[in-house]
């Protein structure tokens, strides 16, 4: 019975969170590009007067033809932003999510 009660108390302790270590949100993963960043920057670069839609994605393989061989190298999720540009134009801004160094469009 002894053992039975260790046992469990362990379980418990092990699994509500009193022996693991606080998480450090400063290092996890993710995006180091903000939306907010990405949608300004396209904005500004593209002369975007109106944005259609947004999102954070993995490039598709048809996508991954347009990059470089530099870029190629560096992660292949971008914000996908579509929006028109002053001529009425529909263009697709992509924006790595790690750096917004690293851009391309399709008209």
């Amino acid at each position: 019975m002894m053992i039975f009660s260790l046992v469990v108390t362990l379980f418990l302790f092990m699994n509500t969170g009193c022996g693991k270590s606080p998480q450090n949100n400063e290092n996890a993963p993710g995006a180091s590009v903000k939306l907010e960043e990405a949608q300004k920057f396209a904005i500004d670069k593209f002369n975007l007067k109106k944005i259609l839609s947004s999102e954070l994605r993995l490039l598709t393989e048809k996508e991954r033809t347009r990059l470089t061989d530099e870029q190629k190298k560096l992660t292949p999720v971008y914000y996908v932003i579509v929006g028109e540009n002053n001529e009425g134009k529909e263009i697709t801004v992509y924006i790595s999510s790690n750096s917004m160094n690293d851009y391309f469009s399709i008209p």
